[in-house]
């Protein structure tokens, strides 16, 4: 049976004294509401590049397993604000 998913939320972590980003957390939500996290998902890449898989991805949680069958990418970016602030 296929959902429609809403990925809602990325969580990262910038290491920047390695130079590199990782993906920590994707959490999903389905057709039924219901909310899905996917933890440790070694994904990651150089600061300033993107990660990209066109063979697919699979995410595993606790409960759960999300299949992502082709053309998978993420963005890293940081926001930075007049005043030196960072979002």
């Amino acid at each position: 049976m296929n959902s429609s998913i809403n990925v809602h939320r990325f969580s990262f972590e910038d290491l920047k004294s390695s130079g590199f980003w990782t993906l920590d957390e994707v959490n999903v939500t389905v057709g039924d509401n219901r909310t899905y996290t996917f933890k440790d998902t070694k994904i990651g890449a150089p600061l300033q590049f993107s990660y990209h898989c066109s063979q697919g991805v699979t995410f595993v949680g606790e409960d759960s397993k999300l299949n992502i069958t082709s053309q998978f990418q993420v963005l890293y970016f940081i926001l930075q604000f007049i005043g030196g602030g960072t979002r």
